[in-house]
C-alpha cells in the first residue's frame, strides 16, 4: 500500500500552517506557534474552521479526480496538485523568512496557483478564498481585513481572480494572508506587500532552506526512501524551532486524538527539555551546530538557581505554563471530547531533565571544540549536576509523563546517571573539580541492580519485579551502562520482541494500543549497534512506509492502514529518524571502506595511530555517542 495523503507544513520560524492535499489552511496558530488556535479543521473537522480555496470552472465547482503533494527539493515550500476532468492546478504555498540576524518574522503566508486548461475548450475560471473566521462563515474575503479576538487578518490579492483560460493555455493567480496583533501592524504590511514580486520572495524562500540544508553534513544515502526521509525530518525539526529564542516545540499541534476514541490528546505546542534533547542529538549530528547553541542557550537562562529546570516543559519564550484547560467548542476527528489547551505535564517532576542538558553541553563540545561555551556555563552544569546528585532517589513521572503514579522509573535515573558521567567529563575538560565520580559509579550499579528483575528475566520500565517491559530501557545500551552483547541485554531485547512488536512496528511499552515511531526507531538503534543490519533496516523501512506521502510522521501510526495519530508532525521522532539513518548509512560506508582497501594492521597504525580492531570501535563510537575526543 502506497503512503498516504495527509497534511503539507510550512512555517517561518515563528508559526507554522497545516494544509490539506485539496489547499485548504486546516491548521494556523496565531501569532506563533503556542498562541491561538485560529484554524482547527484538522483537529475538527464539524466545528473547525479553515481557510478554504474554491476554484470555479464556468461558474461551477468541479469535481477533484486526484489530489497530491510534494515539496520543492530540500525546502519548506509545499506544492499541491488537484487534477479535474479538464483543468490541472498546481497551488504553491510558502511563508517567507526574515533573513537579517536580529530575528523579526515576516507574517505571511503567499499562495500562487498555477492552473492550465488540458481540455479542448475555452474555460472561464475563478478563484475564492473563505477566511472561515468572519461572521458569515463562508464569506469571499478579497483585498481586506478579519478580525478574531486578539487576532487581525489581512487578505491581499495580486491581479485578476478570474479570466478566461483557453486550450493548452495556463494562467497564474497569486494572492496573501498576512497577521498580527493590532490593526495598524497588518495594515503596514500589507501596503508593503502590494506591490512585492512573488517570484522574488519566491527564491528567497527557497534559498534560504536549501542553503540551511547544505551549511549541514553531506550524505551518501543507498535509497532515494533514506535519503527523501533523512531530508523532511531534519527540515521539520529546524520548522519547529522559534527563531526569537531559538527553543523548539514538540510538535505543531494540539489535542490531535493519540488513539482514536480515546482521552489521550494533549497539547504539544511547547518546548519540552526531552524532545529537545532529541532534537540537539540529530542537530549535531547532521551539523547543525549553531541551532544546538542556541537552544542550549535558551534553557540555561531559564534554569533556576538551585541548579533545577523547575519544569519539564517551557512557552517558546521560558515562561511555565497556567492551567491545563478543555476546550468544549472542539472535538477530535471521531468525536473525542477531551480537548486540552495547555499541558498539565508542566507540573511534573522527570527526572531525565537535567541529564539531557548535561549531556548535550559535552556532545555540543566534542562536536565543535568549544571549550568557551562550557566555561561559559560552568556554573549552571555545576550547579545542575549537584541538583541530580541530591535528587537522583526521588520518584517522578517518567519519560511517558504518567499522571496517576510516581516510580522509580529505569529511563530517568539511566538520565541522572548520564548528567553526572557528562559533568564529571566536562569538569576535566576545563581542569576543575570532578565532584561526582563516585556517586555516579555508585548510581550505575543500583540501575543495573534494580532495573533487573529476576521474575521476567529483563530490565523493566520501573524497580518493580513485575514492571512493564519498555521500550525506554535500551537506554542502558544508549549510554554504555550495559552492552548490547551482555546476556541480561539480549533477554531483555527478546521479551520487547516479544511484547512489544507486532509486524515491525513497536509500541512504547507492554498494552499500548498503538505503535510509536520513536520506540520502533529505538529498536533499530540497538541492532544497528548489536550488527544486525538487516533487522534495523526491516525496522526503518516499516516507519518509511508509514510516514505520510510528504514523508511525514505524527506520534503514532497504524502501519496496516498508513494511518497517523496524535500531534503532527512531532519533532523527537522525526529526530530519531535523522539520528538512525546516519547510523545505519555511517556505519555501513565506514566498513565498506575498511573492506575495499583490505587495509593491513601496520598500515592501519601507520595512517591512524590505531590498530584495526581499535579504528573501527573508534569509528562506530564517532558515528553514534563519542565518550571521548577522537582526534
Amino acid at each position: 500500500m502506497p503512503r498516504k495523503p495527509y497534511y503539507g507544513i510550512i512555517g517561518n520560524g515563528e508559526t507554522c500552517a497545516l494544509i490539506s492535499p485539496k489547499g485548504s489552511i486546516e491548521w494556523l496558530c496565531l501569532p506563533r506557534f503556542d498562541g491561538k488556535i485560529v484554524y482547527s479543521k484538522a483537529l475538527d473537522p464539524q466545528r473547525g474552521e479553515c481557510i478554504e480555496l474554491k476554484i470555479l470552472e464556468d461558474g461551477k465547482e468541479p469535481v477533484v479526480r486526484n489530489c497530491s503533494q510534494r515539496y520543492l527539493n530540500k525546502t519548506a515550500v509545499l506544492e499541491t496538485v488537484m487534477v479535474f476532468d479538464s483543468l490541472l492546478a498546481e497551488i504553491t504555498d510558502f511563508m517567507p523568512l526574515n533573513k537579517e540576524a536580529a530575528f523579526r518574522s515576516r507574517r505571511a503566508i503567499f499562495r500562487t496557483i498555477k492552473i492550465k486548461n488540458e481540455g479542448q475548450e475555452a474555460r472561464h475560471v475563478e478563484i475564492k478564498m473563505y477566511s472561515g473566521i468572519s461572521t458569515e462563515k463562508h464569506k469571499d474575503v478579497g483585498d481586506g481585513i478579519i478580525f478574531s479576538d486578539s487576532i487581525f487578518i489581512g487578505f491581499i490579492l495580486y491581479g485578476q481572480s478570474e479570466t478566461i483560460i483557453q486550450p493548452k493555455k495556463e494562467a497564474v493567480f497569486s494572492c496573501a494572508m498576512v497577521y498580527g496583533t493590532n490593526q495598524k501592524e497588518v495594515e503596514k504590511e500589507m501596503r508593503k506587500l502590494k506591490n512585492t514580486d512573488l517570484r522574488k520572495e519566491l527564491q528567497e524562500c527557497i534559498g534560504f532552506w536549501i542553503n540551511w540544508f547544505d551549511r549541514g553534513k553531506h550524505v551518501w544515502f543507498e535509497s532515494m526512501d533514506f535519503a527523501n526521509m533523512y531530508f523532511r525530518s531534519l527540515l521539520t525539526v529546524k520548522m519547529l524551532i522559534y527563531e526569537k529564542t531559538g527553543a523548539m516545540v514538540a510538535a505543531a499541534t494540539a489535542s490531535f486524538p493519540a488513539i482514536p476514541g480515546g482521552t489521550e490528546n494533549w497539547d504539544y505546542r511547547y518546548t519540552w527539555i526531552r524532545d529537545s534533547y532529541f532534537a540537539m542529538r540529530a542537530l549535531l549530528r547532521s551539523g547543525h551546530y549553531d541551532e544546538v547553541e542556541r537552544m542550549l542557550e535558551f534553557f540555561f537562562s531559564i534554569q533556576d538557581k538551585n541548579g533545577q529546570w523547575l519544569s519539564p516543559l517551557y512557552t517558546v519564550d521560558g515562561k511555565r505554563l497556567g492551567k491545563e484547560i478543555v476546550v468544549e467548542e472542539l472535538t477530535g476527528p471521531s468525536g473525542e471530547d477531551h480537548i486540552r489547551i495547555g499541558n498539565a505535564a508542566a507540573q511534573q517532576l522527570q527526572l531525565d531533565s537535567e541529564g539531557s542538558i548535561l549531556h548535550t553541553a559535552y556532545l555540543y563540545y566534542l562536536f565543535t571544540e568549544d571549550d568557551e561555551f562550557l566555561a561559559k556555563h560552568w556554573n549552571g552544569i555545576k550547579k545542575a549536576a549537584r541538583w541530580t546528585a541530591k535528587n537522583y532517589y526521588r520518584k517522578e513521572s517518567g519519560i511517558w509523563e504518567s499522571r496517576n503514579r510516581l516510580e522509580h522509573y529505569t529511563y530517568g535515573k539511566v538520565m541522572c546517571y548520564v548528567g553526572l558521567e557528562s559533568a564529571s567529563k566536562i569538569a576535566h575538560i576545563l581542569g576543575k573539580k570532578d565532584e561526582w565520580k563516585q556517586l555516579k559509579e555508585r548510581l550505575r550499579k543500583l540501575i543495573v541492580k534494580k532495573a533487573w528483575s529476576d521474575q521476567r528475566q529483563a530490565f523493566l520500565q520501573t524497580f518493580e519485579k513485575d514492571a512493564p517491559i519498555d521500550i525506554s530501557v535500551l537506554a542502558l545500551e544508549d549510554y554504555g551502562i550495559v552492552k548490547p552483547e551482555d546476556p541480561k541485554m539480549k533477554k531483555t531485547v527478546r521479551l520487547i520482541e516479544s511484547k512489544l512488536v507486532k509486524d515491525n512496528a513497536v509500541v512504547r511499552y507492554e498494552d499500548a494500543p498503538l505503535p510509536f515511531y520513536l520506540p520502533t526507531l529505538w529498536l533499530a538503534s540497538h541492532y544497528i549497534r548489536s550488527g544486525n543490519r538487516k533487522r534495523a533496516a526491516e525496522l526503518l523501512q516499516k516507519c518509511i512506509e508509514s510516514s505520510t506521502e510528504l514523508y511525514l510522521i505524527a506520534e503514532h501510526f497504524d502501519p496496516q492502514y498508513k494511518a497517523q495519530y496524535g500531534n503532527f508532525p512531532q519533532a523527537f521522532n522525526a529526530a530519531m529518524f535523522v539520528e538512525q539513518l546516519l547510523n545505519i548509512t555511517e556505519k555501513k560506508n565506514m566498513l565498506h571502506f575498511l573492506k575495499i582497501f583490505e587495509l593491513e594492521l601496520d598500515d592501519l597504525k601507520k595512517i591512524f595511530m590505531f590498530d584495526k580492531r581499535k579504528l573501527i570501535e573508534e569509528a562506530q563510537r564517532l558515528m553514534g555517542w563519542p565518550d571521548e575526543k577522537i582526534r
